[in-house]
């Protein structure tokens, strides 16, 4: 249905207002429905011929090399309008205002829906709005997305889009804007002038929101690899890719591609699509930052280490640099290793990892407080269409869990904790208002994970994968962190500047982007009797988990040695770990390792050692164990601070008792237990004090410990 006064200049200027591309070319559609491209300026006298019915033109939405657009178009090939609603249905759903939203009948099968912004856009956005609402409306059936690339050069224009208000050449029929009833509207023009344009903030904020933040928009338009066999985020599409010879082939991400047409030169990384004609060269994140000048860096011992992190974390020497070198370690191949900070809440558990974060790249680091068993995979990943999957790329990367996540969430990523594969599926559920669906999800690479937990209560399977810690909670601490604190707080500027300044905090934040520009692929130990032997000598009986234990401390040398690559051996992306190394890794290993071969965090150990045990030794005698009562008392008197009795059933007991530290005994005729420390840690010289306990007074469970000789001459 042809609008009124159509040759108007006033309709013509608004017209132009809305349909604009590229300005010198256009397609011509023929009868059969193709299109041929014209290399001519799209004048007005053409336009007007279009709206005339005179010919059929489509715009290119692209203009070469500066890459924004001004709209975003739904193509739906289907007569039914059900699709067409549920689509306006999610934009409307997404934020989207009705007024914004234009819906035309395309004049042969089916419909458009197009929406128009302020000002152009990033055409990489534009394309992923489209592709994000056709993603979230779940429609079965294949809607095209325009534009349809990201970027074009001179000699090529991309995909064109036919626009409105003209006759289609091979049906015959005019095309019409359509009201929400899909009934043609009358005055075109009219309609058209109260379209709403869409600010950028809104494209950002939804595409924010629903998972495809501007970061992983940009990233096939920067086009960056850091290795072009590896599955990387950056050029996902290249996970289908094949490997020929010296070139490795893959799908295109400027244009629609499904037949490989992107070749790779593995050797000079040129890049070239035989389709589109994008070329260019592949560089890494790295190739691309400026390189830091390594020639004035020295030697660095772990107490010069210590010093440089004291600036904003007192004390907690050993806490500190393990979790320091755990994060650093992101930058290795395979020899990432996790943490889990586990005290009570308000100990400054999560502020060490936090505070030791802020010294690395941005970009890298991941901090997520409370995480449900799927936002990881939701927020995190990208989801790549032609795959029906959801790549999520975590290598390289540091993941901060300042909060319990849920253990779901844990259980989907034990694989990657335990580093069993570098690459695996995993199948979640998502669920909507149409019910459940399964989503594929791959996971990709080895973070360096440190995670937060007041759960006293760890699962096993969780225990096994992360090097147990406690900040330090006694008076010395807490009054520097307080003194810190004050400091801080009193003027945080002024703090945030002396930081910014400080040569050593400066000099370690430069260290750490030298290490991530050295790339390094390969950290050899050669040292492997001294290993063994010192392993062997704290561990007579070994255990199953000591195998992961012995991985840990070979993760540890590993990072010591790559903080001093420079001063290390090496032959090009290899490095060769020293004795030093091995033996700063056993020494903060000594530290550790009790908790991880007791399963208790350290903070409740040195309650064990410094309350349980001391009470123990001060008791009547007579008496088979101490009290909670006397517990509670002597930790008053070590902490001066007060660890209820309710607390101390809940969280303490549990835990010493689960590992073996302690048992608990009820004498005849009393209802009370008592309890008694596992006696290898009883440290008498004689068995004077070690009471005699009637085999009739002990309860069922403390008769089992007795046959595994907890309790020395009890029969």
């Amino acid at each position: 249905m042809k609008s009124k006064s159509t040759e108007s200049k006033k309709d013509l200027k608004l017209y132009k207002e809305y349909f604009k591309g590229r300005s010198t070319a256009y397609a011509s559609q023929n009868k059969d429905g193709s299109y041929v491209c014209i290399k001519e300026d799209l004048t007005d006298n053409l336009i007007m011929e279009h709206l005339q019915g005179k010919r059929t033109i489509a715009i290119y939405p692209l203009a070469p090399e500066i890459s924004t657009c001004s709209f975003t178009v739904l193509d739906i090939d289907k007569k039914e309008t059900a699709i067409t609603e549920k689509l306006v249905e999610k934009m409307v759903e997404l934020g989207i205002d009705k007024k914004s939203i234009l819906v035309e009948f395309s004049g042969n099968k089916g419909y458009h829906i197009w929406l128009f912004y302020e000002k152009p856009i990033e055409a990489s956005k534009a394309k992923k709005l489209g592709e994000t609402i056709v993603r979230l409306a779940e429609v079965k059936h294949e809607i095209e997305v325009f534009p349809k690339q990201e970027q074009v050069f001179e000699d090529n224009y991309g995909n064109p889009i036919k626009i409105p208000l003209c006759v289609h050449k091979k049906s015959g029929k005019q095309s019409v804007f359509v009201d929400k009833n899909f009934k043609p509207i009358r005055d075109s023009f009219e309609h058209l002038s109260e379209v709403l344009k869409i600010g950028e903030s809104k494209v950002d904020e939804i595409l924010k929101k629903h998972h495809e933040s501007e970061k992983n928009i940009k990233e096939v338009k920067n086009f960056r690899l850091q290795n072009t066999n590896n599955y990387d985020v950056k050029t996902v599409q290249a996970m289908k890719g094949t490997k020929k010879s010296k070139e490795h082939m893959a799908l295109c991400p400027w244009h629609d591609d499904n037949r490989e047409s992107l070749s790779i030169n593995d050797i000079n990384k040129q890049f070239y699509c035989h389709a589109c004609k994008a070329k260019g060269t592949v560089l890494s994140e790295t190739e691309q930052e400026d390189k830091v000048d390594t020639s004035k860096f020295r030697e660095m011992s772990m107490n010069e280490l210590s010093d440089a992190l004291s600036l904003t974390i007192k004390d907690d020497t050993f806490n500190k640099i393990t979790t320091f070198l755990c994060q650093l370690a992101v930058y290795t191949e395979d020899s990432q290793f996790n943490i889990c900070f586990n005290a009570p809440s308000s100990s400054g558990k999560s502020y060490i990892p936090m505070e030791i974060a802020k010294l690395f790249p941005e970009k890298d680091v991941i901090e997520l407080g409370y995480c449900s068993p799927t936002a990881i995979f939701h927020d995190k990943g990208l989801y790549i269409e032609k795959l029906d999957t959801v790549i999520v790329d975590l290598s390289k990367k540091i993941i901060l869990f300042l909060d319990q996540p849920h253990f779901k969430l844990l259980e989907h990523l034990r694989s990657l904790l335990s580093h069993d594969k570098k690459e695996y599926d995993v199948k979640v559920t998502n669920g909507n208002k149409n019910g459940l669906k399964t989503k594929n999800v791959k996971l990709i690479g080895y973070p360096s994970v440190v995670f937060c937990s007041a759960k006293t209560m760890l699962d096993e399977q969780e225990q096994s994968r992360f090097l147990l810690l406690s900040p330090q909670i006694d008076q010395s601490k807490l009054e520097k962190s307080i003194q810190e604190k004050i400091k801080k707080e009193s003027n945080k500027i002024e703090y945030q500047n002396e930081l910014d300044k400080d040569e050593r905090r400066i000099a370690i934040k430069d260290r750490i982007r030298a290490i991530k520009q050295a790339n390094i692929k390969e950290i050899i130990i050669k040292d492997n009797a001294r290993i063994e032997k010192r392993f062997r000598d704290k561990n007579e009986n070994l255990k199953p988990r000591h195998s992961r234990d012995v991985e840990r401390i070979m993760s540890l040398i590993k990072a010591l040695a790559l903080f001093n690559l420079w001063f290390r051996n090496r032959k090009g992306s290899t490095i060769y770990a020293n004795t030093q190394d091995v033996e700063d890794a056993f020494r903060l290993w000594e530290k550790v390792s009790e908790s991880q071969d007791t399963g208790v965090p350290p903070y409740m150990l040195n309650v064990f050692k410094n309350v349980i045990l001391p009470a123990y030794k001060e008791r009547e005698n007579g008496v088979a164990g101490i009290s909670r009562k006397q517990i509670v008392k002597k930790y008053f008197e070590v902490n001066r601070a007060i660890l209820s009795d309710y607390k101390l059933r809940q969280d303490y007991i549990p835990v010493w008792e689960a590992s073996g530290l302690i048992t608990q005994v009820k004498e005849e005729d009393n209802r009370a237990y008592l309890i008694i420390p596992n006696q290898k840690y009883v440290q008498d010289d004689t068995n004077e004090n070690i009471v005699k306990v009637n085999k009739r007074n002990i309860t069922n469970h403390s008769r089992e410990v007795v046959v595994y000789g907890y309790l020395k001459n009890s029969r």
